[in-house]
């Protein structure tokens, strides 16, 4: 059952593709004429006596030559295809031009339809049209990338001088560090005599003393001298 609904589902899809994915645009057929021109009524008339079969292979466009931007754009077109438009209806689909209408006009239009349909004839006119609208378009989305360009530094700029003020007076003052005057070799000379003259005085009082002792031995052996001279007699 499951791989009976995996083939359905398939089936489906390949069944929509032609429809969607293969589908082919629409030729543009692009008609320019006039207010109370009659070669222009009998075209439009044409174009809407069509079958349901060409009707799907393009879209009409008329433009009127008495609108503003038209007479930029036919010379455009004229420009384009190296011709000189005498008069309209002027009609253009995909790389072919038709001025006039007359008894060979329908049967030349509707080949001309079938084959840009077909081959995929790319639009000439379309991107003469919006030539000058997508400059226009790119020119203000560039000013506006620029203002919010600016913007968004001048913003970056604000917050970090607010964070700089907001630091500064945080910032605690670190005390100097007292530099210990360094002892030459002079001064621990000086002070290694020091140390060791103070046993000197000691030593010193040690040799003050011996004269006591002198004088001790001296009355002891003026005593022995006593005790002999005393035996004599």
């Amino acid at each position: 059952m499951k791989k009976c609904k995996k083939g359905l589902i398939l089936l489906a899809i390949l069944a929509l593709l032609p429809m969607g994915v293969f589908a082919k645009d629409k030729v543009n057929v692009y008609m320019f004429k006039k207010v109370g021109c009659p070669h222009c009524e009998n075209a439009l008339t044409f174009f809407d006596g069509l079958d349901e079969e060409y009707k799907s292979y393009f879209n009409l466009i008329t433009k009127d030559v008495s609108e503003s931007g038209t007479d930029a754009l036919l010379k455009k077109i004229v420009n384009y295809f190296h011709i000189s438009m005498k008069g309209v209806p002027f009609i253009v689909i995909g790389d072919k031009t038709f001025e006039g209408f007359n008894e060979e006009t329908p049967e030349q239009l509707k080949t001309a339809i079938k084959e840009a349909y077909e081959n995929e004839t790319p639009d000439v006119v379309a991107p003469l049209m919006i030539t000058k609208k997508k400059n226009s378009t790119s020119i203000l989305w560039v000013i506006l990338a620029i203002i919010v360009g600016i913007v968004f530094l001048s913003n970056v700029a604000k917050e970090k001088d607010e964070e700089i003020e907001e630091v500064a007076p945080k910032k605690k003052t670190t005390p100097k560090k007292t530099t210990t005057p360094k002892t030459t070799a002079s001064e621990k000379k000086t002070t290694t005599t020091l140390k060791t003259g103070t046993p000197t005085k000691k030593t010193t009082s040690s040799v003050k003393k011996t004269p006591s002792t002198k004088k001790q031995t001296t009355s002891v052996k003026k005593a022995t001298t006593t005790k002999k001279e005393t035996t004599k007699k």
